[in-house]
């Protein structure tokens, strides 16, 4: 049978792997969200979990940046207390998780904050970037005016094209920061989840000389398989960080800003190369682990619909045009949630590999510890 899985549950669920991690000897931190709130009472916010925090090399595994991500991320954080990994690390390596850094976005089921920020395009220094606006075309098919059938057609032949599909992929995918209400949008100024990240690098900066980041996510490439990416380019900084995680995976990772874009597209102020920003003085490995849903082509006009049902205010009553072809005609959807989720969290099971979430376990456990033994050796 197919997991169920609810967006909501987010009190629960810091709840059970806190208690879990306190047990077990981490150090529990939950910097509440003032904008949440449970009836049940739990706190809601972004916990922090640290076991030797103090040692000079740390692994910090994030989870829930884009909000709707949150639980694939959860889970795997949880697989790490329940395989008991601290007790594996050498001595000189401490763990610290991240669970939920973006809570509002996990509560209310979107990739965003509740001010529609992207943390992911959040990660720039003094100032957002000065980036180009998206081209007229794109942006009408990503920010438009009715999500009907006329506007569903173009953006399937858009999507189906590999030349123009490429070209969107590219623009969207970096960000955009004139548009509030649109997508990939990085915001004008700081927002509160990278605000308490930036408090968590300054605590670890006074001891940590070498800091691994695992950042998971969900949504793009081949079902249950996952990509790394980094965020290193060309400069002569980043030289020696792509020769270090190529020490250590091979050829696999994916490196965007050095133009391999065929998987991961690049993205502007990314919220990793924030966290190396923060601790100048230590070594930071940022990774991303991308984690395979259903195709691009498939997911993408649900994502654009959501976003336009939700500054709408039809995300519950209005009707949105998503075709599918299955038979028996064109069909319109009036809950796009449940269609969200399948992109970022799916309940279907593969003949082969059993249900997503065993097979992301069963993917992310190696890559945990390849960066143990790297970290060993440095």
């Amino acid at each position: 049978m197919a997991e169920v899985f609810s967006v909501g549950g987010l009190g629960e669920r810091l709840e059970n792997i806190g208690r879990l991690a306190q047990k077990l000897g981490f150090v529990r931190v939950c910097a509440p969200d003032a904008g949440l709130s449970a009836s049940s009472g739990e706190e809601l916010g972004i916990l922090f979990l640290s076991f030797r925090p103090e040692a000079p090399k740390i692994i910090m595994v994030i989870s829930g940046a884009h909000g709707v991500e949150g639980p694939a991320g959860y889970d795997l954080q949880l697989n790490l207390l329940e395989n008991r990994v601290h007790e594996k690390l050498p001595p000189d390596v401490g763990l610290v998780l991240l669970v939920a850094l973006n809570p509002w976005g996990w509560v209310n089921g979107r990739r965003t904050d509740e001010n529609n920020v992207d943390l992911n395009r959040n990660g720039w220094l003094s100032a957002p970037p000065d980036l180009r606006p998206f081209d007229p075309e794109i942006n009408a098919l990503v920010h438009p005016e009715s999500c009907d059938e006329k506007w569903y057609r173009e953006l399937i032949g858009w999507l189906t094209d590999p030349e123009r599909c490429r070209s969107l992929r590219v623009q969207v995918f970096r960000g955009q920061y004139d548009n509030p209400q649109g997508i990939f949008y990085g915001g004008q100024e700081r927002v509160w989840s990278l605000g308490k990240l930036e408090d968590c690098c300054a605590s670890l900066a006074k001891t940590c000389r070498h800091l691994a980041v695992l950042d998971i996510h969900t949504g793009l490439g081949e079902w249950g398989e996952i990509t790394l990416t980094s965020s290193a380019g060309p400069g002569s900084d980043d030289r020696a960080l792509v020769t270090r995680i190529r020490s250590w995976f091979g050829l696999g990772p994916v490196f965007p800003n050095l133009g391999q874009t065929d998987t991961i597209n690049a993205v502007s102020s990314d919220f990793l190369s924030f966290v190396a920003q923060r601790l100048p003085a230590a070594q930071v490995i940022p990774l991303a682990v991308e984690i395979g849903t259903v195709p691009f082509e498939e997911g993408f006009p649900v994502f654009v619909a959501e976003n336009f049902c939700y500054h709408h205010h039809q995300v519950v009553s209005g009707q949105v045009f998503l075709g599918a072809d299955s038979g028996s005609g064109w069909y319109f959807s009036r809950d796009l949630q449940p269609m969200l989720q399948e992109i970022f969290y799916p309940s279907v099971i593969d003949g082969t590999k059993g249900p997503w979430s065993s097979a992301i376990r069963a993917g992310f456990g190696p890559i945990f510890r390849t960066v143990v033994r790297g970290l060993a050796e440095v």
